[in-house]
């Protein structure tokens, strides 16, 4: 498949505007009570500020500008930290300006700072509700196991909308462990979202310092798992988590973009309107800016960042999308890489048989 590197925004099928945006991450600010391994944002700076009005007026315009949004075709904001909860007045503030309008919340948090308080209020305004969480060694990766503290894990058992946000490392690469692991600890069962590490050249290399004849052997258990649950018609979370790759794989795309959709489907907006090519990132603008100059940036000086040397010739590039664009190449970006490719073959694989069986 030949790559279409140029992504200048008048090259593709269809011009994006703000018209297309479905998804908002609102970045608050960088405080953290946390200090994972792997964070990137420690290196950022960014001072907390108030919410300007000119936040308010623009997501109340994306409603009104969008096509057929309505309470059942609503903009989804993610409020971002740092750790969101660090910023709860702010989230208040936003969800009580934005009451009755066509907007669904969600957030990821290392759930340390939930009380059930808290919980009332977010099951009462539908907050999704993501705990980071990378399963039995969490304590390794980010210093803190909330689920293995039973006083919180008893109060996020009551978040309603929740699910857990997990980072594949060489501490967090076997599947159907962490869903056991988070599955005993909360009493219920719930979606996991695995994410890939993202690395630097100050990545700690016991991060990506993986078994792969280990983690080929985890990958085979968790794919027979997944196949039985689809045999059996079992819609399972495992099943609904594999499901978006598997629609890449059956239909991929020759458009070199990242995954994350940005400026093509998401947006980054801090409290005072600026807007950023990731959250948080470089401005590209605020709300009063052009979008489409906005977009012609972002793909000329981010989406352009894409590490060609070693992905023009990796047969699932198209399906990865080259991973992040901000990611430069790096030891611990091939060593996740690698991984990489050991989990959409084993993917492919099963999509083959899958559609033999059935």
């Amino acid at each position: 498949m030949k790559l279409n590197t140029n992504t200048k925004a008048g090259d593709y099928m269809r011009i994006y505007t703000e018209m297309d945006i479905n998804k908002v991450y609102i970045v608050m600010g960088l405080r953290c009570n946390f200090n994972c391994k792997y964070c990137y944002e420690k290196k950022l700076h960014q001072e907390d500020c108030k919410v300007s009005p000119k936040l308010i007026d623009y997501l109340i315009r994306l409603t009104e500008i969008r096509p057929f949004t309505s309470k059942d075709n609503p903009i989804h904001l993610i409020f971002w930290g740092g750790e969101p909860l660090l910023y709860l007045n702010v989230i208040k503030e936003l969800i009580g300006s934005l009451k009755g309008l066509p907007f669904t919340f969600g957030t990821v948090s290392n759930g340390l700072l939930f009380t059930p308080g808290i919980v009332d209020f977010f099951n009462e305004n539908n907050i999704s509700v993501a705990i980071s969480n990378d399963g039995i060694n969490t304590k390794f990766t980010r210093g803190i196991d909330v689920l293995a503290i039973p006083k919180n894990a008893g109060v996020l058992m009551n978040i309603s909308n929740l699910s857990i946000d997990s980072v594949f490392s060489a501490y967090n690469c076997d599947y159907n462990r962490t869903y056991d692991y988070v599955y005993e600890k909360l009493g219920r069962e719930v979606p996991i979202m695995f994410e890939w590490l993202h690395c630097d050249k100050s990545t700690p290399k016991e991060l990506y310092s993986f078994d792969y004849e280990s983690y080929h052997e985890s990958l085979a258990r968790y794919f027979d798992s997944i196949r039985t649950d689809l045999i059996n018609q079992n819609i399972s979370h495992k099943v609904m988590a594999v499901l978006k790759d598997a629609e890449a794989l059956a239909e991929p795309s020759d458009i070199l973009a990242p995954r994350c959709k940005q400026m093509r489907g998401s947006l980054n907006l801090d409290l005072q309107g600026n807007i950023m090519a990731c959250h948080p990132g470089k401005v590209l603008g605020d709300t009063s800016s052009r979008y489409a100059e906005m977009l012609e940036t972002y793909d000329r000086e981010i989406n352009q960042a894409f590490s060609f040397a070693d992905c023009a010739n990796c047969k699932w590039v198209m399906i990865c999308k080259a991973g992040c664009p901000l990611e430069i190449p790096c030891e611990g970006k091939i060593a996740v890489c690698r991984a990489k490719r050991m989990y959409y073959e084993g993917l492919s694989n099963l999509m083959r048989e899958v559609v033999t069986i059935c």
